[in-house]
């Protein structure tokens, strides 16, 4: 999970909703690249409308939600304030609309603490929307625990396996190192404790199978950070043999708010990384002395999660509030995936399953894994297969490597157990667990 998520352009959503607490912070993406619309300039539109709601100038906020929702079609945040906004401007079936809309993606929202809805309750249409999304809210549980780490405050951001030994490579966030997990399920340092290891985020093998790739991240959500820890990024590479760094790069110079996050490798050594910052895909090819720019800044909000196809010929990437992109990994030129079924918004984890795509969705409520079934060679969506849904010890599910036919992914995090000043909430903490998903079939819950 990238560490600028929490927002359009960055920042923290807010909504329409008196009450608050109905969706669960997400990000909003750019347009498609044709578009000249900015971060700021749909962050500013939902802002001035949740001051205009708040001012009870309920006219500008519905015009101001409107041209929000327009920028973002069918993002679930937006879909809600501007129901908010039509019930407050007298329009009861304008705003039924749209939560109907948000039930069809299979998206559920808290609609009892939603003040704003109030007037709605008792209305046959409002209580088949939550009818429709309490049965969403259902769990589907399919995976078993792989391993829990005995430690509370490690938290696992990442997941790799070492394809000699077969053993488990977990990344922590606040822990600043990467673990081995032997098989007695003792954990062993990878990495030997460094000032230049900061959060350990997303990790894969290199092919050579004796190294991996991985995204270090300096941030206040990091052990023995300063209180004004400003955000840096670098991406690794590190021995599997012994832990040490044998390379490091950073961001390609010249970006604002740069910060990488997930990592993807081609068989011929080229490596692709998110940048949630700048909102970008750079690249760094075999040989390279140094990050380029392949997806430019501003094309998406919030990069998350990359998979490869398995001829390397196209790479997708997981967009926190559009959905996903297909990219052409030689020329850098993207498609967002259209389709009419199940919302693709808040994907963090994003891997390939044969033709398939398995994607973790944490910015969305409940929390799910989908399998993305892909047509047109990659370039749309055929159909979204739901294969588990609010398990019972999901703390904010993030990353997961596919290994043979099951997904190996975080299903604890812990992402939201810090205060303002980014100090962990010890209180609040659970010992990590990794979860073992087959993906041989689907869930009984089929998402279409």
């Amino acid at each position: 999970m990238g560490l600028v998520r929490f927002g359009i352009g960055g920042v923290v959503i807010l909504t329409l909703a008196c009450g608050g607490g109905t969706l669960p912070p997400t990000e909003g993406a750019r347009v498609e690249a044709a578009t000249e619309t900015s971060a700021d300039d749909l962050d500013s539109l939902v802002r001035r409308a949740v001051e205009a709601h708040r001012a009870g100038a309920f006219d500008e906020a519905l015009e101001l939600s409107l041209r929000a929702e327009q920028l973002l079609p069918g993002h679930p945040r937006l879909l809600f304030n501007t129901a908010c906004a039509l019930l407050a401007t007298g329009d009861p079936d304008g705003s039924l609309d749209r939560l109907e809309r948000i039930a069809a993606i299979q998206v559920t929202l808290d609609l009892e603490s939603s003040d704003c809805l109030a007037p709605l309750r008792g209305h046959p249409r409002f209580l088949a929307v939550a009818e429709a999304m309490a049965a969403l809210a259902e769990p589907v549980e399919r995976s078993a625990v792989a391993f829990t780490v005995p430690d509370s405050t490690f938290l696992v951001e990442g997941v790799a396996v070492d394809p000699a030994t077969g053993e488990l490579l977990l990344s922590s966030l606040y822990q600043r190192r990467i673990v081995r997990v032997a098989a007695d399920g003792r954990t062993e340092p990878l990495t030997k404790p460094d000032d230049e290891l900061w959060s350990m985020l997303g990790m894969a093998i290199a092919p050579d199978g004796r190294s991996l790739w991985t995204v270090t991240v300096a941030s206040p959500r990091m052990q023995d950070a300063a209180p004004d820890e400003p955000l840096r990024s670098a991406l690794l590479r590190i021995s599997l043999a012994d832990g040490r760094v044998l390379a490091r790069f950073d961001p390609p110079a010249g970006l604002a708010s740069s910060a990488l996050d997930s990592v993807a490798v081609a068989a011929d050594g080229t490596v692709f990384v998110s940048d949630s910052g700048a909102g970008a895909i750079h690249r760094l090819v075999p040989g390279g002395d140094g990050l380029e720019v392949l997806v430019e800044p501003g094309s998406f909000i919030s990069t998350q999660g990359l998979a490869l196809s398995a001829d390397g010929r196209m790479l997708w990437a997981a967009d926190y509030g559009r959905g996903v992109a297909a990219v052409d990994p030689d020329s850098g030129r993207l498609r967002f995936l259209d389709h009419s079924g199940p919302s693709l918004v808040g994907i963090d984890g994003l891997e390939r399953h044969g033709a398939d795509l398995i994607a973790i969705q944490n910015g969305i409520e409940p929390p799910r894994v989908v399998r993305i079934v892909l047509g047109d060679e990659g370039t749309s969506v055929a159909r979204v297969e739901l294969l588990e849904r609010a398990h019972r010890l999901y703390r904010e599910p993030t990353l997961g490597v596919v290994v043979g036919d099951e997904l190996l992914y975080v299903a604890a995090s812990q992402w939201r157990s810090f205060d303002d000043e980014g100090r962990l909430l010890l209180d609040e903490l659970v010992e990590p667990v990794i979860l073992r998903l087959p993906l041989g079939g689907t869930a009984p819950g089929v998402a279409r």
